[in-house]
């Protein structure tokens, strides 16, 4: 059986704004860069 290819979506640039949508109190969120993070290694 042959696997299927995932489809991935474009990621989120830099100092893009959401809307918050949990019980945090924050209505907008802002994407910021942080130096020297490599997300997961494994």
């Amino acid at each position: 059986m042959k696997g299927l290819a995932g489809r991935r979506g474009r990621g989120l640039p830099k100092g893009a704004r959401l809307d918050c949508v949990d019980n945090t109190g924050a209505k907008i969120v802002e994407i910021i860069a942080v130096r020297n993070w490599h997300g997961t290694h494994r």
